[in-house]
């Protein structure tokens, strides 16, 4: 599974957390420029959920976000 976050506007950054908050990977800047890219293997029956956010404390902007 490959979670990528572009962003033009600000620093983006990938959190990929388990069901219960345990963080499984981050991801600052590893997709192109500033944008953030996650991969993983996912288990099959299993929850996880994605933290989409900016590197620093208070930036806003416009996103997108996939999952494949």
């Amino acid at each position: 599974m490959v979670i990528e976050m572009d962003a033009d506007e600000v620093d983006a950054y990938l959190r990929l957390l388990q069901r219960d908050g345990a963080t499984i990977a981050t991801d600052d800047d590893g997709g192109s420029d500033t944008n953030a890219r996650v991969e993983f293997q996912a288990a099959s029956a299993r929850h996880y959920f994605v933290l989409v956010t900016s590197f620093e404390a208070g930036e806003t902007g416009a996103n997108q976000v996939s999952v494949r």
